[in-house]
């Protein structure tokens, strides 16, 4: 059952005097607003794990002052701590805040933290590593090559040749810690579950522009500002692993499971997967890598309750940069720059998919991509 609930707060209230006719007729106009508004929508069913959706929008700024021209000796126009429409008007809803950017899917997320989290994952990947030897001189040749060419064959070689021999081999001799460190793992799932989090992404939007704002009194006047427009992202994942059928009932069958997952001596698709040329290349922009390694069951286990959680918060400031106020008003607060902080907190259970999307690449990936550029080219 689905259920909604919303709460706001640092209630206050605004007027907006006028006198007009003949004799000067007085009319008043109130209105309240809110700092805060909250809303959370979530489940009631029993257990944890479920749809969560909170957001959070705050006004920060200086209400609006204004006094006007004289009638009889009345004040014509008067603003009293007035909040434009805009602002008395927000709602909290998600889609205040700016797209991040190069974020994956939560199916693709899903995809990642498994293979992150897998009992199964490797360490070193064995029989990857062993394969990929004989590249290695082909990356390293290139006599007779120019400079620029020798740079990039030298990057490539760096990259995709000595740095992984570096890493395999630093693992291979921390591999007591790693198998100890696995061990530990199986155990506390032979107890029954294996509970895991992880960090998956962190990334930002933004967005800037005009924005004319309706002071929302009854001539109308307007103040022209422009906004700018912050977002940030962090997203993490939960999951709980359980034993299935087969999981190794013994001491000596544990401990043979676990060093064939720490050193990945298996090949199934994920080994395959990885032996195929420019593999890496389609990994950086899809999930086929981790949905495949996801998949690999050296530990009989199953994930379950999987769950994709995400933290996003943007920032806007109006700046005011001109206006239409009628009658003669002349402002006696400062106008603007005001503030709208959202906030949004997210839980949703997901399964694993295969999903592409558009990275941000980093400094390592461009040089890989440039120096590919440089070595391939031809006069």
């Amino acid at each position: 059952m689905t259920r909604t609930r919303s709460r706001s707060g640092a209630n206050s209230t605004g007027t907006f005097t006028t006198v007009g006719g003949i004799p000067c007729a007085l009319t008043n106009w109130n209105h309240s607003w809110n700092r805060w508004k909250e809303t959370c929508v979530d489940e009631t069913f029993v257990g944890d794990g479920h749809s969560f959706d909170m957001t959070k929008i705050e006004w920060e700024g200086t209400p609006m002052s204004a006094n006007g021209t004289n009638c009889n000796n009345q004040v014509v126009q008067r603003m009293t701590n007035l909040v434009p429409q805009h602002f008395r008007a927000l709602q909290p809803v998600s889609s205040w805040h700016i797209a991040t950017f190069g974020r994956p899917s939560n199916g693709a997320l899903a995809a990642k933290l498994l293979a992150l989290t897998s009992p199964s994952r490797p360490v070193v990947d064995l029989p990857i590593a062993i394969a990929e030897l004989r590249e290695l001189p082909l990356l390293i040749r290139g006599h007779g090559d120019g400079f620029l060419k020798s740079l990039a064959r030298g990057n490539l070689s760096y990259h995709f040749g000595i740095a992984p021999m570096i890493s395999d081999l630093s693992s291979l001799l921390d591999f007591q810690d790693a198998f100890a460190s696995r061990m530990r793992e199986l155990n506390a799932l032979k107890e029954g579950t294996l509970r895991r989090k992880r960090s998956l992404f962190r990334g930002a939007g933004y967005s800037s522009g005009p924005f004319v704002v309706n002071s929302g009194t009854s001539n109308g006047g307007t103040i022209n500002t422009t906004f700018t427009a912050n977002t940030v992202e962090e997203v993490w994942g939960f999951v709980r692993w359980k034993p299935s059928v087969g999981f190794p009932s013994t001491d000596d069958a544990l401990r043979r499971a676990a060093r064939r997952a720490v050193l990945g001596l298996t090949v199934d698709f994920a080994t395959a997967w990885n032996l195929i040329p420019w593999s890496w290349l389609v990994d950086w922009c899809s999930s086929t890598g981790d949905y495949l390694m996801s998949n690999r069951n050296i530990i009989p286990c199953t994930a379950t309750g999987l769950c994709i959680m995400s933290h996003r918060t943007t920032r806007y400031q109006y700046t005011k940069t001109g206006g239409s106020f009628p009658l003669g008003l002349t402002m006696t607060s400062p106008i603007g720059p005001w503030i709208v902080k959202v906030e949004s907190k997210t839980r949703s259970p997901v399964t694993p998919t295969l999903s592409a999307h558009l990275p941000i690449l980093n400094a390592r990936q461009l040089s890989i991509l440039g120096s590919i550029g440089i070595s391939k080219y031809r006069r």
